[in-house]
């Protein structure tokens, strides 16, 4: 198919394929050098030089073909945000374009909303677009309804895609096309296989099977693009996480959280907060996993990532169990199961019979939560991934304590999974998990003597996974030892065990810990000096002691608190209080509020008149803008458009602030502008400016219509 834009078709100029498609366009020679250079960008995957440049040209020009290269090279980027806002001005001038509406579906869905995506899908595919095109929406279709947790209709649309794809001799299509009916076959809970084109899919695959050692290997180098870059670190650090490396588990997942924020990658942001729950779940910080599976699941609820939900909720209420909150973990439960039907998930469902087990086992029915683990370990162990297997039977170990026949049969059957999944620290877990019990029963002494056995066993291995592991069990022995409260006995036992340090920190940590949550109840109310003085101090004393996830989360209520406490506040206080901001915001990896601050910082350096206010404001809105914050980018434009030297810049600036907010400070931006137009002759700029914002112009509205009639009598 060839579509020819623009006029100037005479002459020769340059014939580009848009991606994803068999569509071919001929731009102009005018624009012939711009159009080959950002094409090249996009080869050479520099996806921020591409959007950038394919944006320039699509403002010049108003091309619905040109927004669509915008448009994908920023979905390519892991732009989301961009790429949204790229197709909406694309398809504003073109309605019908397909591309862009197949593009704007995959976008729709990667920002969850599965409605809406489905709705541009169909109006692709009634826009006839080429053969090529027509297999990747099926495609698209498909991973919908696979986020969806609809698996039939997810294999029917991967199925076409396949067929259609085939036809062409389309073997990339039909390659993801392939390797996302495995997907389907797993959601259905058949036997995971490893992706053909997702090398990080064949990591996770290995993972679950408890191959560490294979998913290593597995383990591409790093790509160049956002999204493969955020999905490589979460990666790299379950692979971390199963080595017992928790601080680079940590680290990686903090860098791709900041990643997928930047982006606007919802299901990868969602991603990373739930793998740092479970990362702080391993560790035995309960309290801090449900605060981060808790903000997953605030993400994705009421998007189209049920199966992603479903999965946090199970995380959440697990984590809530080992916390003591049996209610707030019958609440994930309730929800969960009300989620269940709508989805085509039996791993899901076998997710929420081993959180039913758990709540069973807490309230002291046993003999149920025997029969709800065994329900989950079969399905588990049918599949293969011996590790998830081997996990919950741990957990049926627990409930197992008060019957001895019982308890030596489950702790055979999760020895064996634990040896099907490779991993020698096998013992360990099942002594903690029988000292868990134990302690649940009241059995103290014994609880401590299987804790003691656990880090012994652990410690045998002499790896820093096994170093963690015996951590967690002095740890749980210390709770044990909380639980008897302080007397001569508490502290015999203690000293018997060698858990005198233990124990304090522990102590401390509790104290810590809840001058935290009131510091956070102080910020929730508005107090936000009182929160910044009480997360000061929190930040201090779980810092000393070494609970640096705690420590960071006082760290960032800290400077929150410090931002709301100085929004408001003239320029010349605040200004100072800004640039401290950008600093502890970088330091946090907060990119919100390093975006908060220097818009503000460079408005109140403007109002100062300090000399590098241009470039701070330059920086500030672009990075507003990236963050999805549209008022607050369009107050530094609108600001930013007073201050450019060049008039031409002035108007470029104001239209951007226009276009992201058509409200009051757009309105007397564009209105600015339109007046130094008409002062530099230029009146059919300023009349169109002023034509454009008069229905919009409010108070500014005899002011508008002035410059509009002078710009109509002035011109020739």
């Amino acid at each position: 198919m060839w579509v020819v834009i623009w006029a100037a078709l005479a002459q020769a100029g340059v014939t580009v394929t848009l991606p994803g498609t068999d569509t071919e366009v001929v731009f102009e020679t005018a624009a012939t050098s711009e159009v080959e250079g950002a094409m090249a960008d996009l080869s050479a995957r520099k996806f921020d030089d591409a959007t950038r440049r394919f944006g320039a040209l699509a403002d010049a020009s108003n091309n619905a073909d040109l927004r669509y290269l915008q448009a994908i090279s920023a979905y390519e980027g892991g732009q989301m945000r961009l790429a949204d806002q790229a197709c909406t001005q694309g398809l504003a001038a073109n309605p019908a374009h397909a591309p862009l509406l197949s593009l704007r579906g995959l976008v729709l869905a990667d920002l969850g909303k599965g409605d809406e995506a489905l709705a541009s899908l169909d109006k692709a595919a009634a826009a006839r677009p080429d053969p090529g095109l027509g297999a990747r929406i099926a495609l698209n279709r498909g991973v919908v309804h696979l986020d969806r947790g609809e698996a039939t209709f997810a294999f029917n649309d991967f199925t076409e895609a396949r067929s259609m794809a085939e036809k062409l001799g389309d073997t990339a299509t039909s390659a993801t096309a392939t390797d996302n009916l495995l997907l389907v076959a797993a959601l259905r809970g058949g036997a995971a296989s490893a992706s053909s084109t997702d090398p990080m899919g064949a990591v996770a695959d290995k993972l679950r099977k408890g191959d560490v050692a294979g998913a290593k290997s597995a383990l591409p180098a790093a790509p160049a693009d956002r999204r493969g870059n955020v999905r490589f670190l979460i990666a790299k650090a379950n692979i971390a996480r199963a080595e017992g490396r928790l601080d680079d588990a940590v680290a990686s997942l903090v860098d791709a959280r900041r990643l997928a924020e930047e982006g606007g990658l919802v299901r990868e942001r969602a991603a990373t907060l739930a793998q740092l729950g479970v990362v702080y779940g391993v560790a035995g910080k309960y309290d801090l996993a449900v605060d981060l599976l808790q903000e997953a699941i605030t993400l994705v609820t009421g998007t189209s990532f049920r199966t992603n939900e479903l999965t946090y909720r199970v995380e959440a209420g697990r984590m809530s169990v080992h916390q003591g909150d049996t209610l707030g973990a019958e609440g994930q439960l309730a929800v969960g199961r009300k989620l269940a039907p709508q989805l085509e998930d039996p791993l899901g469902v076998a997710r929420l019979d081993e959180l039913e087990g758990l709540i069973l086992a807490k309230k002291g029915n046993l003999t149920a939560a025997a029969v709800a683990f065994d329900r989950a370990i079969a399905v588990f162990d049918g599949r293969g991934d011996w590790a998830e297997a081997a996990r919950i039977a741990a957990g049926a170990v627990e409930v197992a304590v008060t019957d001895p026949a019982a308890l030596t049969k489950a702790e055979k059957r999760a020895t064996d999974l634990f040896v099907k999944a490779g991993d020698p620290l096998g013992p360990a877990h099942v002594k903690i998990a029988e000292g868990l019990g134990q302690a649940h029963q009241g059995y103290a002494d014994q609880a401590l003597r299987s804790f003691a056995e656990a880090a012994k066993a652990a410690e045998a291995q002499a790896t820093k996974r096994g170093a963690q592991v015996a951590v967690i069990a002095r740890e749980d022995a210390a709770q044990t030892l909380l639980s008897l409260g302080r007397s001569a006995d508490s502290a015999a036992k203690a000293k018997e065990f060698g858990l005198e340090q233990v124990l304090a920190d522990h102590e401390k940590y509790e104290v810590a810990k809840a001058g935290y949550e009131t510091a956070r109840k102080a910020f929730d109310q508005g107090r936000w000096a009182e929160a910044r003085t009480g997360f000061d101090s929190a930040y201090t004393a779980l810092t000393q002691i070494g609970e640096l996830g705690y420590a960071d989360k006082a760290r960032r209520g800290r400077a929150w608190a410090t931002y709301n406490a100085t929004v408001g506040k003239p320029p010349a206080e605040a200004f100072p209080v800004w640039q401290g901001l950008i600093e502890e915001a970088t330091l946090l990896r907060d990119l919100e509020l390093r975006a908060r601050a220097m818009g503000a910082g460079a408005l109140d350096g403007a109002e100062l008149g300090r000399k590098e206010a241009l470039l701070s404001l330059r920086a500030a809105g672009d990075e507003a803008e990236r963050m999805g914050l549209v008022t607050l980018a369009g107050q530094v434009l609108a600001k930013r458009s007073t201050l450019e030297p060049a008039l031409d810049d002035r108007v470029a600036a104001a239209r951007r602030a226009w276009g992201l907010s058509a409200n009051a400070t757009g309105v007397y931006a564009m209105y600015a502008v339109a007046v130094d137009l008409y002062n530099a002759d230029r009146y059919a700029e300023a009349r169109s400016i002023a034509d454009e914002i008069l229905p919009h112009a409010g108070a500014l509205a005899t002011q508008v219509t002035e410059v509009r009639d002078a710009a109509r009598d002035a011109a020739p």
